[in-house]
């Protein structure tokens, strides 16, 4: 269900510059994917986890094509209140790829996916670039990337489209170059730029700055 609500903010965000002051945000209608009215089959998914797609299921669902109404349509989403950094990169690479490549609705999803896979992909990069900053060897710095990556969640995430998917990365650099600043006192523009990216990504981003706040508060008291 979380994935459909982030479909539709991203949809809305060529319309919605900035937050949304209420849950129906304005779609394009000729980017309004017909599967955010979750049609049959897909409405026996939700919350059903025993509930299966049929082969037939899927071909019924592949051969959807775009309604195309004018003007916008107003469409619910819980993800309305979310900061807009990460919906406005899915839509910047989504959208184009997929009037570029002709992607039906079906193959629409996965264009997102893709997008938001390599958005994530770049992130971890990232990690494994700020690890450098650590007195680790490239062995090391793999071995602590790859028991990131090893939790199922993360590949889970970083293939759907969900904030959450480059939120993850970012705490990571959060924590890495905090510990950089913290005891070096190092690094204070990156931590400064990752902090913004994850609160604008995601509120509890904000957290992680007052965390890193109190603890610099209790070292310099110590």
């Amino acid at each position: 269900p979380d994935e459909s609500q982030h479909l539709v903010r991203t949809l809305a965000a060529p319309n919605l510059p900035w937050l949304s002051r209420v849950s129906r945000v304005p779609v394009s209608g000729d980017a309004c994917n017909p599967w955010l009215d979750i049609p049959w089959p897909l409405s026996k998914l939700p919350f059903h986890p025993d509930a299966r797609l049929s082969l037939a299921d899927v071909k019924a669902l592949q051969g959807v094509d775009w309604p195309r109404p004018p003007g916008q349509l107003r469409i619910h989403t819980q993800a309305w209140a979310y900061p807009p950094v990460f919906h406005d990169a899915a839509a910047l690479i989504g959208g184009p790829l997929t009037t570029l490549t002709g992607a039906s609705p079906y193959e629409s999803t996965y264009v997102y996916r893709l997008s938001v896979a390599a958005l994530a992909t770049a992130c971890w990069a990232w990690v494994m670039a700020a690890l450098g900053q650590l007195p680790l060897s490239r062995d090391q710095r793999w071995l602590v990337v790859g028991l990131c990556l090893a939790n199922p969640m993360v590949p889970f995430l970083a293939s759907s489209l969900n904030p959450d998917a480059v939120h993850v990365p970012l705490m990571v650099l959060g924590l890495v170059y905090g510990y950089v600043v913290l005891l070096e006192g190092r690094r204070r523009r990156a931590l400064f730029v990752v902090l913004l990216l994850a609160a604008w990504t995601k509120s509890s981003g904000v957290l992680t700055m007052a965390t890193l706040g109190a603890m610099a508060g209790l070292l310099v008291a110590g």
